[in-house]
């Protein structure tokens, strides 16, 4: 599974988390007999994980960084906007767990996408190795001696 649809994965159930702890109320959405707010979930965040992961996977301080001020962004003036948008409205949750929540998703994501490079990169290197043979050219050719 790609590490951004298992990050949307997540995002989805701390949305219904949410609906079930009232950590934040959603006011208006496209579908509304679903819990999740399906544009910023498997929107924004869906290719914002993407693009995160393309230019900074193998870094890990570079995207640790990078979440950070993704996250601080998100968490504070963005969230401050969609509030006066009355998109949603933080009730039993504060700017600040939206930032925590988010910067350690972030690491576990990252965390699960090293996972993915062992399970499924290296078994596959693992057995290329396997079924490549040296080829015994004297075995098949017969001696290198000269023909008289």
């Amino acid at each position: 599974m790609p590490v951004a649809i298992f990050g949307s994965l997540l995002v989805t159930l701390q949305n219904e988390l949410s609906y079930t702890f009232k950590w934040w109320v959603v006011e208006k959405t496209i579908f509304p007999w679903v819990i999740t707010y399906v544009p910023f979930v498997y929107g924004a965040f869906l290719v914002g994980t993407i693009w995160i992961f393309h230019f900074t996977f193998g870094r890990f301080w570079l995207y640790l960084i990078t979440n950070i001020i993704m996250d601080l962004f998100f968490a504070f003036p963005m969230n401050y906007w969609f509030n006066k948008l009355k998109l949603y409205q933080l009730v039993n949750y504060t700017s600040w767990n939206v930032f925590f929540t988010f910067v350690g998703l972030s690491i576990v994501i990252y965390g699960y996408q090293l996972w993915q490079e062992g399970v499924l990169i290296k078994p596959a290197q693992e057995e290329d190795k396997r079924n490549t043979k040296k080829i015994d050219f004297n075995y098949w050719g017969g001696s290198k001696k000269r023909a008289r």
